[in-house]
């Protein structure tokens, strides 16, 4: 009889134990900011150059791509340096710059950590 209760007891505490884990709600946005007064995010879009995709970002998203790396960039391997994957969009009047699929999923990485405080 003493054995059933114990063993009662041990299986509410484990149940407890486990049933307790409590893990954070991930932070979604709901809509872009504005960047330049366009409600974009500074993502403009997508282009192709010699059959290559890029995406396309504003002089202030590249600024903010490069503040993460400072803070992030040595999580990933190789560290990540300054204007990883940046290219300048090319024409001389264009503040905007290309970005390679590698360094929009990277920022996209960054920018996810930041949200989530980690």
């Amino acid at each position: 009889m003493k054995f059933v209760k114990n063993l009662a007891s041990s299986l509410f505490i484990i149940t407890l134990l486990i049933g307790c884990t409590i893990t954070p709600k991930q932070v979604e946005s709901n809509s872009a900011s504005y960047d330049g007064g366009e409600k974009n995010s500074g993502f403009i879009g997508w282009t192709t150059n010699n059959s290559i995709c890029y995406g396309v970002i504003t002089f202030h998203a590249k600024d903010r791509y490069n503040s993460l790396i400072k803070i992030y960039g040595k999580r990933f391997e190789p560290p990540l340096k300054e204007n990883y994957g940046i290219i300048l969009d090319g024409r001389t009047t264009s503040t905007n710059y290309y970005i390679t699929l590698e360094g929009l999923s990277k920022f996209s990485e960054m920018n996810r950590w930041r949200k989530n405080n980690q």
